[in-house]
């Protein structure tokens, strides 16, 4: 599942299971976040984007935009950070048998 949100601080759950989302893009007054809904497949339930509290008193916000349900996975974080360092490695590499 895709969505486009400007988080505060959220909670995200499907038939009163905790879903763990990541930030997987930006754009300018948002983020792009996913979560792996795949267990869920063929389930029906609720699905709940929910404001926690803040620390120091009131609740956070959320503003969200764009929900779409996919069958391409979703990245984890660390996927990005392996290919930013293969992406350095590389053009270092290039850089420095061209010089």
């Amino acid at each position: 599942m895709l969505f486009y949100a400007q988080v505060f601080n959220m909670d995200l759950s499907f038939a009163s299971n905790s879903l763990p989302f990541y930030k997987i893009g930006s754009g300018s007054n948002y983020d792009v976040f996913g979560a792996d809904v795949s267990a869920f497949a063929g389930a029906s339930g609720e699905l709940r984007f929910s404001a926690l509290p803040l620390t120091g008193g009131g609740f956070g916000g959320v503003r969200l935009d764009n929900i779409q349900f996919s069958n391409q996975p979703i990245p984890e974080p660390t996927v990005f950070g392996l290919f930013a360092l293969g992406a350095l490695l590389r053009g270092w590499r290039f850089l420095k048998h061209r010089a």
